[in-house]
């Protein structure tokens, strides 16, 4: 922001910087420097913070560039320049990639806005607006990406709008993982000295069952999986001692696909 001449005449500053996280002051200007054009310079940290900055001088002085959102009151010794655009401050709550979608939550304390942008980027491509978020009774935006592709890296934040001010907040970056296969590894470890762990892989949402019989082919332990989603699971079927040392199978269905594996039970 630059101040005109006629604000520093006899060359006397005093600039106050108000952020979230504390106060930083400028230092005063020598009194015996000639009046002349000053230029402040602000950290993209802080741009579209709320800031104060009071120029004293014996008359009334102008500002050069002053933004229409800017407030500029003049008194007898002093300019005040408020913007209008309150501190936000923004925290990633939380982050779930799926192969097919992503959910992200922002935290936000004082919002400038009830409202947000929420932009995408995918390297070395630039930023685009792919949704709108409301905050919640929680203090929370949250938003669902579901046009992801898996093993792909995408980058989200938040665009707040006050007048002509603009702040991007909450930035983050997300590695989504590949599509799980439909599959079954078997026990791990194999053979299984305590509790029996399994090991499988879902492509969907997709009703599953996982089921452990004996060498005959009777059913021991049955239960549904599919409400784990796309993905590698590990499930315990059985806890230590539950089950006799011998050769089992393991099988994984859903609809038509059905996988198979042989693990062994050890003390």
């Amino acid at each position: 922001m630059k101040a005109g001449p006629g604000a520093l005449q006899w060359g006397l500053l005093r600039a106050l910087l108000y952020l979230a996280v504390g106060i930083a002051a400028l230092p005063v200007a020598d009194a015996s420097e000639p009046a002349g054009t000053l230029e402040i310079d602000v950290l993209p940290s802080v741009v579209g913070k709320r800031f104060e900055i009071l120029i004293g001088h014996p008359v009334v002085g102008k500002f050069d560039q002053v933004p229409d959102s800017v407030d500029v009151v003049y008194t007898d010794t002093s300019v005040v320049v408020v913007s209008s655009f309150t501190p936000t401050l923004i925290s990633l709550a939380g982050v779930a990639a799926e192969p097919t979608r992503v959910r992200l939550t922002w935290y936000a304390s004082s919002p400038a806005s009830p409202s947000a942008e929420v932009q995408r980027s995918t390297p070395p491509g630039g930023w685009s607006t792919i949704g709108q978020v409301s905050i919640d009774g929680r203090g929370q935006f949250e938003f669902i990406d579901s046009g992801v592709v898996g093993g792909a890296r995408y980058g989200y934040r938040l665009e707040f709008r006050s007048g002509d001010q603009v702040e991007w907040l909450g930035e983050t970056w997300v590695d989504v993982p590949s599509r799980a296969r439909f599959g079954i590894a078997g026990a791990s470890p194999n053979p299984a000295t305590g509790d029996l762990k399994i090991a499988f892989s879902l492509p969907d949402y997709a009703p599953a069952r996982l089921a452990l019989l004996d060498v005959a082919g009777r059913l021991v332990f049955s239960r549904e999986v599919g409400g784990l989603g796309p993905g590698n699971h590990l499930v315990n079927m059985a806890p230590t001692g539950a089950l006799k040392p011998g050769v089992y199978l393991a099988q994984l269905s859903s609809g038509s696909r059905v996988a198979k594996a042989r693990l062994v039970v050890t003390r």
